[in-house]
């Protein structure tokens, strides 16, 4: 064998290696099991997750409350309280527009005139299903997930948006599912949406 072929084949092997960590690191993201409970200074639960939590994690609940881990014990995130986030000012005063209200460039070529702003909407995790309505937690390529997405887009369409819902299936919902969805993410983002969601299944209770 050449020195140019062992060189070829050393460099795929190394390539393959690195998308196979890279693709183990993702999957690690999430939980196998249970879910982590963020709580306020006073001990009082305000979020929950099953997404990996690490400490500095900070977070801003739908009030604007800003908050950060500073301990983490078995499923317990504690947190210090930072303030109110006042967010209406970096809108009002442009210096953060969202994307249908920003100037356009002249060289972009934009997909449309459509006036009204797009929010575009896919499922990694396509097989993603509710035990009391679909029967199973889990539903090979049309999970209930589908239809959360579908309801989504008619919420957003009533509020005068334009939505768009891919409804592309990446299963297995394995580490490399979301590989096989970046390329649906892609095409949406050809679109020119204002927003991307990735929308996934609750993975905490009710209540």
């Amino acid at each position: 064998m050449t020195t140019s072929r062992k060189a070829f084949l050393l460099c795929i092997i190394t390539l393959s290696l690195l998308a196979l960590l890279t693709s183990t690191a993702m999957a690690h993201e999430e939980r196998s099991d249970g879910y982590f409970s963020f709580l306020d200074p006073e001990g009082n639960v305000f979020f929950q997750t099953a997404l990996r939590v690490s400490l500095g994690d900070e977070f801003i609940t739908e009030n604007n409350k800003h908050y950060r881990v500073t301990q983490i014990e078995d499923d317990y995130a504690h947190c210090d309280y930072l303030g109110d986030i006042d967010l209406k000012p970096a809108t009002q005063e442009g210096l953060v527009q969202p994307a249908w209200q920003a100037a356009p460039d002249p060289s972009t070529r934009p997909v449309s005139n459509h006036r009204n702003p797009r929010v575009a909407i896919y499922h990694t995790h396509s097989d993603e299903s509710y035990e009391p309505t679909d029967g199973t937690a889990s539903i090979a390529g049309k999970g209930g997930i589908l239809k959360v997405g579908s309801a989504f887009c008619s919420t957003l369409e009533k509020l005068g948006l334009e939505a768009l819902h891919s409804t592309t299936p990446h299963d297995p919902h394995d580490a490399m599912a979301y590989n096989r969805s970046r390329r649906t993410a892609a095409e949406l983002l050809r679109q020119n949406p204002a927003a991307l969601f990735d929308l996934h299944r609750d993975a905490v209770p009710r209540e």
